[in-house]
């Protein structure tokens, strides 16, 4: 059985892959300056940080290493033509851990009995929950692979949305679920005239909102990329595969981060 590469001018990459490289490096940039920042307001509070909080700078730290990851792996298959599998099944799990890490402390958060000193073996975050999280990242990870081999394999619209649904039900119950926990949790808080904390999760409940019309944008635009038929179009494919996944999560992000940036009020 033998293989057949194809140099291009710019290197083995396909054209539709090329881009990538840049996209990654860049956001990888983007996260080492968002970890420089958020450690910097952290450190004078470095003993009071809430579990929230806590998560955001383990959130950024896996971030830049899943965009450093994904920049190893298209730049060595420019180079040499190789696609090194254990390259991209790290940086795939690193994005779905990213995500999950996010939705779990502000779950968990929400539904805890001490909702700013609670941590991950609070009673509150019950099997159910960490169940639940790790459908979210199998179901996930399955949805990137298949999104990967989409144009190798010429896969149809129906098979790609087939493969999406176990994503996007389980995404739907988490954020569901963590939609009205926050909105038990910010009542009672208005209740005991605790207004600080009601805006800091009202704010919170806000951005998982947001995260609802940016996750359906994800999934249309990763299901309805109209790139691949024409050559012309396949320097585009970036924004539809990878590029609006990585935008939106990382806006919602630094979202969470403005939210919750570490400061005397709070």
């Amino acid at each position: 059985r033998g293989k057949v590469s194809v140099r291009s001018p710019h290197g083995y990459l396909p054209a539709v892959d090329y881009p990538k490289r840049r996209v990654y490096i860049m956001f990888a940039l983007l996260y080492s300056v968002t970890s420089v920042l958020w450690a910097k307001m952290s450190r004078p509070w470095k003993g009071h940080l809430y579990f929230i909080q806590k998560n955001i700078s383990l959130v950024n730290f896996v971030g830049v290493a899943e965009c450093l990851i994904f920049f190893l792996l298209f730049d060595v298959g420019n180079r040499t033509g190789e696609w090194v599998r254990i390259f991209f099944a790290s940086g795939a799990l690193c994005s779905v851990y990213k995500a999950m890490l996010c939705f779990r402390s502000v779950l968990i958060s929400a539904i805890a009995r001490d909702p700013f000193r609670t941590t991950e073996d609070d009673p509150a975050s019950s099997i159910f929950v960490h169940t639940l999280m790790s459908a979210y990242m199998l179901s996930d990870f399955h949805d990137r692979m298949v999104q990967a081999e989409k144009l190798g394999y010429h896969y149809s619209f129906r098979h790609m949305w087939m493969h999406s649904v176990p994503v996007v039900l389980v995404g739907t119950v988490v954020l569901v679920w963590t939609f009205m926990a926050l909105n038990t949790l910010v009542v009672g808080l208005q209740e005991r005239q605790e207004d600080m904390k009601a805006k800091l999760f009202w704010h919170s409940q806000l951005l998982v909102a947001l995260s609802a019309v940016g996750g359906v944008l994800v999934v249309c635009a990763q299901l309805l990329d109209p790139t691949g038929a024409e050559a012309s179009s396949w320097m585009r494919h970036w924004l539809y595969a990878d590029g609006c996944r990585q935008g939106v999560f990382f806006l919602l992000f630094c979202g969470l981060m403005v939210v919750w940036r570490p400061r005397e009020e709070i």
